[in-house]
């Protein structure tokens, strides 16, 4: 749905403005942004300090939610589920990592 109004607005435009270089055929949409917890979610690990909650998933990724609109994403080489978690929140050189266990 969200791509149908999208590409239908875009055609729309380029109407008004002349003709279009690309068909609709040759255009390819796919969503590259998602917000909130993952769907396959399977621990959290939370720390209270940084106020940081830490989400891992069945194909190995480790999202981090905090405030401020805060959201970091890790993703394993391995695509495998994650059963064990521990996370430690870092301020070193770079304020955005962090450093993590997973089994």
């Amino acid at each position: 749905m969200f791509k149908k109004r999208l590409f239908q607005k875009t055609v729309n435009r380029q109407e008004r403005h002349g003709k279009s270089s690309l068909s609709p055929d040759e255009l390819n949409f796919r969503i590259n942004v998602h917000y909130g917890i993952p769907s396959t979610a399977s621990m959290l690990a939370f720390d209270p300090i940084q106020r940081l909650l830490a989400v891992g998933t069945l194909d190995g990724r480790i999202k981090v939610i905090g405030g401020d609109n805060i959201e970091g994403l890790k993703i394993s080489p391995k695509l495998l589920p994650l059963k064990y978690l521990e996370v430690s929140f870092t301020t070193l050189d770079d304020p955005n990592s962090f450093c993590y266990k997973a089994y």
